[in-house]
């Protein structure tokens, strides 16, 4: 599940700001960080729900969708920055 979205993100091209699930979503000014983002999910039943990093927050779904990004796709809900789009988990 995270090798083929870790393999298409270049960290230096964008930061991923918000990512969800069908139980939370999550957000970051700074940028989640995405290989622990995946791995949590991956040994978790591909469930968000407890993940914690510094400074993240859990939103609702609904939030998640009206965040202000350059790039938004509704396929398990990810959220780009610099105009540079990534596949779903």
């Amino acid at each position: 599940m995270a090798a083929p979205l870790q393999n298409s993100f270049k960290p230096k091209a964008a930061k991923l700001l918000g990512i969800g699930d069908a139980f939370c979503a999550l957000y970051k000014k700074d940028g989640i960080n995405i290989a622990a983002v995946m791995e949590y999910a991956t040994n978790n039943n591909k469930s968000l729900v407890g993940y914690q990093e510094d400074s993240i927050q859990v939103i609702t779904n609904a939030k998640l969708l009206t965040l202000d990004v350059d790039v938004g796709t509704k396929s398990s809900i990810l959220l780009v920055q610099n105009n540079v789009c990534i596949t779903s988990m």
